[in-house]
């Protein structure tokens, strides 16, 4: 993938199943903590507005505990013959090291959320890594890989994949 940010470092592979993998990383001149703490802010006002605005229909989140979340969102992709999409992911987070955080998100069946008529049910698989590394003077530097796997359901011309992986890879960019 080219991408769009000489800061994003983007790549793309195709490892068994249907769907490729995309994968993007960055360094950023933040805290670990500051960096992994801006992936949990999913119900913050600038979050929902952009959600909401990019065709999302629904969402919610139900915390379990300090390291885990359900989540669901339902989006409308604006293309014809299309139905909406609806995602529900349990989160989880764990320290791997001193120095590494790991953010796994993996679709799930939750009772709260069941299967409706008119919605394909799209499945994710995500893993955030952050890489606390040595500061560059008083500037603290954390490494952000993202990696994906989606399946959206159904049939989606490669072009449009494409231009949707890209988009997806550029969120190491918006932190």
């Amino acid at each position: 993938f080219e991408s769009p940010d000489h800061l994003v470092h983007m790549e793309g592979f195709h490892k068994g199943g249907k769907n490729g993998t995309p994968r993007a990383s960055t360094v950023l001149d933040e805290d670990i903590c500051t960096c992994a703490a801006w992936t949990f802010q999913l119900m913050a006002r600038h979050f929902v507005k952009a959600f909401y605005a990019d065709g999302g229909m629904e969402r919610s989140v139900t915390t379990h505990d300090d390291h885990s979340f359900t989540g669901q969102l339902l989006m409308d992709f604006n293309i014809p013959t299309f139905s909406p999409r609806e995602f529900v992911t349990r989160v989880l987070w764990r320290w791997e090291s001193e120095t590494v955080l790991l953010v796994a998100t993996e679709s799930c069946l939750a009772e709260q959320y069941p299967i409706r008529p008119g919605i394909v049910r799209a499945s994710v698989t995500t893993l955030e890594k952050f890489e606390r590394l040595d500061p560059l003077g008083e500037i603290p530097q954390t490494r952000v890989t993202w990696t994906q796997q989606p399946d959206m359901g159904g049939f989606i011309p490669s072009r449009a994949v494409r231009a949707a992986a890209v988009g997806q890879m550029m969120y190491v960019r918006s932190m």
